[in-house]
């Protein structure tokens, strides 16, 4: 069977893991690990803020007309609700048509309106926005300006919801950006103690090296060879390990009998998966930099 041969410093870094396997495979485990975490919080972030930008597409204000308001002053104010900068269309609802969309919305239960003398629901306009006017300035903007319409009575658009929704997911990004940088620098300390305690089993090796001449180049670079391997294993596997997890959970979602229609869910492109793999790599990197610049200072 022919013998693989790979370059020196290549070669002096895989003989380094062979002989240390467990404690780099410890290494590789955690870095797949945190990588995993990240990649799960960036498909999830990526999935909730497309479920949000949809979510907010859809927002509708409604204004409420207010009681007495004859059709030809309603014609004039459907055209300067139209008018106003933001709004796509307004639709008006009769009292009449009101009554009828809630009989369906209850559907068994509308018998309970049969009783009802009169109709107690306003007509209203129906607002839907222009797509690029979704944020929650613009929105709140909007709503005070058709309140302060004359012939409306009130306007609401899910204020409440809105406001906790937006707040949760600005926390949920923060949250994600600290706890992922946090998770980085745990990474990045692993692997330089790794690569320590290989210096420091090959010291005086390393020592004799000096002295028949060896450059510094030729003496770390093996070492940074480690640390981009572990990086890059450690990214394979957490892609992997995210992907199977991935498909369980599509799987089992699409299979599920849900109250609500399933909305597709997104893996990582083809760039943002490279992405990880650059960051795993630069992870072993940046770990085998910081062993090597503090303990072979004072050999080399």
């Amino acid at each position: 069977m022919p013998h693989l041969s790979f370059p020196r410093p290549l070669n002096r870094a895989l003989q380094d893991i062979g002989s240390n396997g467990f404690l780099h495979a410890i290494t590789v485990a955690i870095i797949g690990l945190v990588l995993l975490i990240l990649a799960a919080f960036i498909v999830i972030f990526m999935n909730v803020n497309r479920i949000a930008e949809r979510w907010q597409a859809d927002i509708r204000i409604v204004a409420y007309v207010k009681e007495g308001v004859d059709q030809d002053r309603i014609r004039v104010l459907h055209q300067r609700i139209k008018g106003f900068y933001g709004v796509n269309e307004a639709v008006f609802i009769s009292a009449d048509e009101a009554l009828v969309r809630l009989r369906s919305q209850m559907r068994n239960q509308a018998g309970v309106l049969d009783g009802l003398k009169e109709n107690p629901l306003p007509a209203s306009f129906e607002i839907s926005l222009n797509p690029v006017f979704h944020d929650r300035k613009s929105i709140e903007g909007l709503a005070a300006q058709v309140r302060e319409t004359e012939d409306i009575g009130d306007v609401q658009y899910g204020k409440a919801w809105l406001n906790l929704f937006l707040d949760f997911f600005a926390f949920f990004k923060t949250a994600g950006f600290i706890t992922g940088g946090l998770l980085l620098l745990v990474a990045i300390y692993i692997v330089s103690n790794t690569i320590k305690l290989t210096l420091f089993a090959r010291k005086d090796e390393l020592e004799i090296m000096q002295l028949v001449g060896a450059t510094r180049y030729f003496i770390k670079l093996p070492f940074y060879i480690q640390g981009i391997l572990q990086g890059l294993a450690g990214a394979l596997i957490s892609l992997a390990t995210l992907y199977v997890l991935f498909s369980v959970f599509v799987s089992r979602l699409c299979c599920a009998d849900l109250p609500f229609t399933p909305f597709r869910v997104w893996f990582l492109s083809k760039e943002m998966m490279g992405m990880v793999v650059l960051l795993g790599v630069l992870t072993g990197w940046v770990g085998s930099y910081l062993s090597l610049r503090k303990f072979l200072r004072a050999w080399i």
